[in-house]
């Protein structure tokens, strides 16, 4: 689990610096939280769409994608600082909230790192076994996106999330790729977080974004390779 861990938070970093990167010429002032958000979002959906082209050109060769994992580590290394100082959390107006806050808040830590703990385990879910991470297998195999005839109707246009699991299988292997849609439906809670602290209070969005993780339909997805909650 370590050194899926490990490579998880590569990923994670990779999407950000690839995010804030690309964010650069639209800047303007906003939150913390709000700006590593953007970025991370914006830093996955060019990820995909960069594994897709690739797919496409079939260029799902170890050498492609060892650049590819250069690139990225030389983009984290260059803005290093820029990410820290936005991925650092800022729980400060937790100081002086209720002690009931204070215990939601610890509730949501606790079902998110449950929650990572159990999508760590080999993919079993159906539909990750029959096209989420099967598709993306065949397309590594064949070193490009192909016709699949007994996925067709899954695979005749690839989704999004899948590439980012294809990235995930290409650096390690199911478990990584499932470890992604863990981390991807975090970044859904923290936006859920966001929102609601901007209409209300940071006290509020804290109940918002537990209530929202502790779902047992959010448990369930957010633990298995699929596209609904990464969507979000």
């Amino acid at each position: 689990m370590l050194t899926e861990l490990a490579y998880l938070a590569f990923i994670a970093a990779g999407a950000l610096a690839v995010g804030n990167a690309a964010r650069q010429p639209f800047h303007k002032t906003e939150s913390r939280l709000e700006a590593f958000l953007v970025s991370s979002g914006l830093g996955f959906i060019i990820l995909a769409a960069v594994v897709f082209i690739l797919g496409i050109l079939k260029l799902y060769t170890t050498p492609v994608f060892m650049a590819a994992d250069a690139a990225l580590l030389l983009l984290i290394a260059l803005q290093l600082r820029k990410l820290a100082a936005i991925a650092v959390p800022d729980i400060g107006w937790l100081k002086d909230s209720p002690l009931v806050i204070k215990g939601v808040f610890a509730a949501f830590v606790a079902f998110a790192a449950l929650n990572l703990i159990a999508a760590a385990a080999p993919p079993t879910s159906a539909d990750a076994l029959i096209h989420h991470l099967t598709a993306p297998k065949i397309y590594l195999s064949e070193h490009g996106i192909v016709n699949i005839p007994s996925l067709q109707l899954m695979t005749e246009a690839p989704m999004s999330v899948n590439m980012i699991y294809l990235y995930g299988l290409k650096l390690r292997n199911g478990k990584l790729a499932q470890m992604t849609a863990w981390y991807l439906s975090f970044l859904a809670a923290l936006a859920v977080f966001m929102i609601t602290a901007k209409i209300t209070t940071k006290q509020a969005a804290a109940v918002a974004a537990a209530l929202f993780a502790t779902l047992p339909i959010f448990s369930v997805f957010s633990i298995r390779p699929y596209v609904d909650i990464p969507l979000a």
